[in-house]
């Protein structure tokens, strides 16, 4: 299971409004656009922190 796989499997299993990975040396692989569908069909999710990681565009891609 991917990383992008696990954060997306604990979103839509759980009742969390905020998840704050920032500065966990996730990259482009590591942040697949599955992530940001996953938040977006959530409708009470407030915030995913990604912030201080090797995230470039080509990482935030739809796909």
């Amino acid at each position: 299971m991917s990383l992008a796989q696990a954060i997306c499997r604990m979103l839509t299993q759980s009742s969390l409004k905020r998840l704050d990975v920032s500065g966990n040396g996730i990259g482009d692989e590591g942040s697949d656009a599955a992530i940001a569908k996953c938040v977006e069909s959530k409708s009470d999710f407030e915030n995913l922190g990604l912030e201080f990681n090797d995230i470039t565009d080509h990482g935030v891609e739809a796909k």
